[in-house]
């Protein structure tokens, strides 16, 4: 079993989110401020990129089997994004999030991001 932290479209309520079904959800949970969070597209998915003196991420934390695993390798990697370990907030939690690693494009807003307390959030209202 992998611990995946996700953060846009797998989460609940979302497009992705069927992935994950049947797997076990732990909550919600949040970076150490390392990274920086960007809608893409007005909308359609966030990138999480590494950030220096950054922000936290919120997002939610399933624990998946190496097939649902695997699924999501194919499919965020494919996406440019890769795999990196990160501790989790507030357990101290080992998990897998996807990182985007290509350049960023001139698509890029701050437009479904909510930043609270130095912690960043994609919310975008539109469930597929």
């Amino acid at each position: 079993m992998t611990n995946l932290f996700v953060y846009g479209t797998l989460k609940r309520g979302h497009r992705l989110n069927g992935i994950l079904d049947g797997q076990k959800y732990k909550g919600e949970y949040h970076t150490a401020p390392n990274f920086d969070i960007l809608d893409y597209g007005n909308g359609i998915f966030p990138i999480v990129v590494p950030k220096e003196n950054g922000y936290s991420i919120k997002g939610e934390l399933y624990e998946v089997d190496e097939g649902v695993f695997q699924i999501t390798n194919s499919i965020e990697i494919g996406a440019g994004y890769e795999p990196v370990q990160v501790k989790l907030v507030p357990d101290d939690i080992e998990a897998t999030i996807y990182v985007y690693t290509d350049e960023p494009d001139i698509n890029l807003s701050d437009d479904f991001i909510i930043v609270t307390d130095n912690t960043k959030e994609w919310k975008h209202e539109r469930i597929w």
